[in-house]
C-alpha cells in the first residue's frame, strides 16, 4: 500500500469538482477578513463539521466564505491563492466551479464577478503550470427567471475558459426537474449538475434526461439499477466526492461510497475534493481514503485520473499532454526498469 500512496503523492492529478469559494485557502480567507476589520478567527467557520447534520447543514459553511468574497479584488486573490495551492500537489489541470450572482451583494455584475476570477487565474498561470477552466453554477433555489436572466446577460460574452453551466444547492427542497439546463446547452455550454447527492435516484435521471454529461456526486446511483443502465448507455461521468459525501450524511462511510460500483459496472467515474477547505481535504487526501477504502492499486488509480482528463471539458491539445504526462508517471512505477533503460 505504501508504494500506492508514493504514486497518489508524485502523479500528475486533473479535478473536475472543485468549487472556488469552498477551495480558497484558510490564510488566504483569514488575510481578506483581517483586511476588512472581521476578526479573523471568524474564518474558521468556513472548515465544517466532520459529520454534518445535513446537506444544508454543511452549506452555512459558505455564508462566513461569501462575506469575504465581494469585490473584484477579493476574487481575484482568492482564485490566484487557490490556483498556487493545488498545484502543490501535482494538481495538473483543475476546473473550478462558482455561482456568479453569489457574489454581486456589493454592486458586481455577474460579467465582473467571472472576469475578477479569470485575472486570478492569469495571474496564477503565470508561475504554476496548471491549466484552468471554469464551469458557471446556476442555485436550486433561485427562480427560474433569475436563472435564465443569467444566462441571457452573459451571453454577449466570450470566454475560451468557461466551459460549463452547473445546477448546485440544496437538492432536497430543489429537484432537478425544476432547473432550466436546457437553456444552458442552448447558449453552447456543456453540461454537469448535482444529482443525487441526497439519495433521490431521480434527480439523475433526470438529469441524463436533461442532457447533463456528468453528474456531480451521484450517490444515489447504488439505488437504482434503471440509473445505473442509463448511465452507462449514455456514458455519463460520475463527480465522486467521498469526504464530503460522507460529512454531508450522504454516506455512513468512505467505504460506502458507490465509487467502487461505478467501476464495476463499467460507468465513468473520478475522485474529487467538492470543497478543499470547508471539507479540510486536498485531491492526494481523497484517492488515499478510497485506496485504503477498496485496496486500490496503481492501475485502479491510474484509470481514475485517466477517466477525468478523458471527460474534462478541455481542449483535445490539452487533454493529450495530460494523459501523456500522466502515463510516462504511471510507466515509472509499473516498469521502472523501462524508463530507466529509456534514460
Amino acid at each position: 500500500m505504501a508504494i500506492v500512496d508514493d504514486y497518489i503523492k508524485t502523479m500528475p492529478k486533473a479535478e473536475l469538482h472543485c468549487h472556488l469559494d469552498g477551495s480558497i485557502p484558510l490564510a488566504t480567507l483569514k488575510q481578506l477578513a483581517r483586511e476588512m476589520g472581521m476578526d479573523e478567527q471568524v474564518m474558521d467557520q468556513a472548515v465544517a463539521a466532520e459529520r454534518c447534520s445535513s446537506l444544508k447543514d454543511y452549506l452555512q459553511s459558505f455564508e462566513v466564505i461569501l462575506s469575504v468574497l465581494q469585490t473584484e479584488e477579493q476574487l481575484e486573490r482568492a482564485t490566484a491563492a487557490t490556483i498556487a495551492e493545488v498545484s502543490k500537489e501535482n494538481v495538473r489541470y483543475i476546473e473550478l466551479r462558482f455561482a456568479p450572482l453569489l457574489h454581486t451583494n456589493q454592486g458586481l455584475t455577474p460579467s465582473e464577478v467571472i472576469e475578477a476570477v479569470r485575472r486570478g487565474i492569469a495571474r496564477a498561470v503565470e508561475v504554476t503550470p496548471v491549466f484552468v477552466n471554469l464551469i458557471l453554477c446556476q442555485m436550486r433555489h433561485m427562480d427560474q427567471a433569475t436563472q435564465l436572466k443569467l444566462i441571457a446577460d452573459l451571453s454577449p460574452y466570450t470566454w475560451d475558459n468557461v466551459v460549463a453551466f452547473d445546477f448546485a444547492g440544496d437538492e432536497p427542497d430543489n429537484s432537478n426537474d425544476e432547473v432550466v439546463a436546457l437553456a444552458c446547452q442552448n447558449a453552447g455550454y456543456a453540461l454537469t449538475m448535482h444529482a443525487g447527492e441526497c439519495g433521490c435516484a431521480h434527480n439523475i435521471l433526470a438529469a441524463i434526461k436533461l442532457g447533463a454529461s456528468r453528474i456531480g456526486h451521484g450517490v444515489a446511483v447504488k439505488s437504482s439499477s434503471e440509473v445505473v443502465q442509463l448511465a452507462k448507455d449514455k456514458q455519463v461521468h460520475f463527480e465522486v466526492c467521498p469526504t464530503s459525501n460522507y460529512q454531508t450524511g450522504a454516506l455512513p462511510s468512505i467505504a460506502a461510497s458507490h465509487l467502487k460500483l461505478l467501476m464495476d459496472k463499467g460507468i465513468s467515474c473520478s475522485v474529487n475534493t467538492d470543497n478543499r477547505t470547508v471539507s479540510n481535504t486536498t485531491l492526494s487526501a481523497e484517492f488515499e481514503k478510497v485506496t485504503h477504502a477498496f485496496d486500490f492499486t496503481i492501475a485502479d488509480i491510474y484509470h481514475l485520473s485517466t477517466q477525468a482528463v478523458v471527460f474534462a471539458f478541455a481542449t483535445q491539445p490539452i487533454k493529450q499532454q495530460l494523459l501523456e504526462e500522466m502515463h510516462a508517471h504511471y510507466q515509472q512505477f509499473v516498469c521502472p526498469s523501462k524508463t530507466e533503460k529509456k534514460e
